[in-house]
């Protein structure tokens, strides 16, 4: 396989393992030589409760691991709300496009009486 000897694949997957490790400070990773796969599990803060990630590829387990990262940090920080109690625009009388809400009263249609 691509010209190289076993040793010489499970040393680039031990160094690859590294150089993750170095762009991921938050997280243990390692090469698992008997399952020749990537690993990793978070070292402290708000990803400690996160189980160990496995990956076949050191750029499947940085994608992996990024992802995890935004969306721990999105359920972390709380959505913007309107002094109206509303998370959206829409909840807010005097914000967003008033064209794109729905008008508020009823628009009366057909016959229309003639006042003499």
């Amino acid at each position: 396989m691509n010209g190289r000897t076993a040793d010489e694949r499970t040393a680039g997957s031990v160094a690859a393992a590294r150089e993750l490790a170095l762009r991921l400070p938050n997280w243990t990773i390692w090469y698992g030589l008997h399952t020749h796969s990537f690993w990793a599990l978070p070292t402290a803060g708000h990803l400690a409760a996160t189980p160990h990630v496995e990956a076949p590829t050191a750029q499947e387990l940085e994608s992996t691991v990024r992802h995890m990262e935004y969306l721990a940090a999105r359920a972390a920080s709380p959505e913007p709300t309107t002094p109206y109690g509303g998370r959206h625009a829409e909840h807010d009388p005097f914000h967003g496009d008033p064209w794109d809400r729905p008008p508020a009263l009823p628009v009366r249609t057909g016959p229309t009486r003639t006042v003499l």
